[in-house]
């Protein structure tokens, strides 16, 4: 529980500290980058996320890390370094994982998550939006995921609610109608 607070704090801090949608991108790709290359290299992830090596030793990897990446955003850099300083960078894959959420949620942009059987073509991912956006009242980010349990149709998750607008989600509405007589 301590860990979601955390993930959830250091994303929200990021996020507010960005400027556009680019640099967003931008920083999102470099923290990808860096958290690819942690889990490549379990010596470098054991030096920089453990307690083994002083803050001293692990700023001075950390900095020599950044000379190889020199194109890499100062808020990158500064993000990573704070990571390192707090004993933090064990939480970067979750913080990853949170970060287009907290970004939309901070520009009022909602995301949904839909599901279906087959993958939708452009043309029927265009017309969802369109019509999420009308009933939403603000800009939807489309999350599309493949299915197979799924009975024809799809879902559309958001958050925490489901709207089942599936063949199999049609036939239990019609199975409890049934069974309440």
């Amino acid at each position: 529980m301590k860990n979601l607070v955390l993930v959830k704090r250091y994303s929200e801090g990021l996020v507010r500290a960005l400027d556009s949608v680019e640099e967003f991108n931008q920083v999102k790709e470099e923290l990808q980058s860096f958290n690819h290359l942690l889990s490549k290299s379990t010596q470098l992830n054991r030096v920089l996320a453990t307690p083994i090596a002083s803050p001293a030793k692990r700023k001075e990897v950390l900095h020599s890390l950044f000379r190889l990446w020199p194109g890499f955003l100062s808020k990158t850099k500064r993000f990573l370094s704070l990571l390192v300083e707090q004993g933090r960078l064990g939480l970067l894959p979750e913080i990853i994982g949170q970060l287009p959420a907290i970004w939309n949620d901070e520009h009022g942009i909602v995301t949904f998550d839909i599901f279906s059987t087959v993958p939708l073509t452009t043309k029927e991912k265009k017309v969802l939006k369109e019509k999420l956006e009308k009933l939403e009242g603000s800009p939807v980010d489309l999350h599309f995921h493949l299915d197979p349990h799924l009975i024809g149709g799809i879902s559309v998750k958001k958050g925490n609610i489901i709207y089942d607008l599936s063949i199999q989600g049609s036939l239990e509405l019609l199975k409890q109608h049934l069974i309440k007589g």
